[in-house]
């Protein structure tokens, strides 16, 4: 029996979401137990709020320039459906001092997208999401 873990991706660019997507495939397969991540992607922040509004995830991974809303209240907005659930963001920016904004908005983490491995996926999971 495997244990399912809901992620959404709030991400524009297809080809980030695909590699997001590879890499959270590859923690799976090496995860001691048999873990199966249910991805749903969504390239627009109202179409995230309207999901959250529908169903609950574990975590959310959100890219915080999209084509319908752009900084910080992106996380605001998403924590104000589902007060807890656990918000890694994905810069494409190098910009060390967005660390610790996103964490006051309420996130719990924050990956550069070029930085983006399943070993560092592996570590943001472990530490964000519940009984992982």
């Amino acid at each position: 029996m495997s244990v399912e873990y809901h992620v959404m991706l709030v991400e524009d660019n297809p080809g980030d979401a695909r590699i997001l997507e590879m890499k959270l495939n590859e923690v799976a397969s090496g995860h001691p137990s048999n873990v199966d991540f249910r991805i749903r992607w969504v390239n627009l922040l109202e179409t995230a709020k309207l999901v959250l509004e529908q169903q609950k995830y574990h975590l959310v991974f959100l890219d915080l320039a999209l084509p319908d809303s752009e900084g910080l209240d992106s996380i605001d907005s998403l924590l104000a459906i589902q007060r807890n659930i656990p918000i890694i963001v994905l810069s494409g920016t190098m910009d060390t001092s967005l660390y610790d904004e996103v964490l006051e908005h309420g996130a719990q983490g924050y990956i550069q997208k070029d930085e983006l491995s399943s070993d560092r996926l592996e570590l943001v999971l472990r530490s964000t999401v519940r009984g992982y």
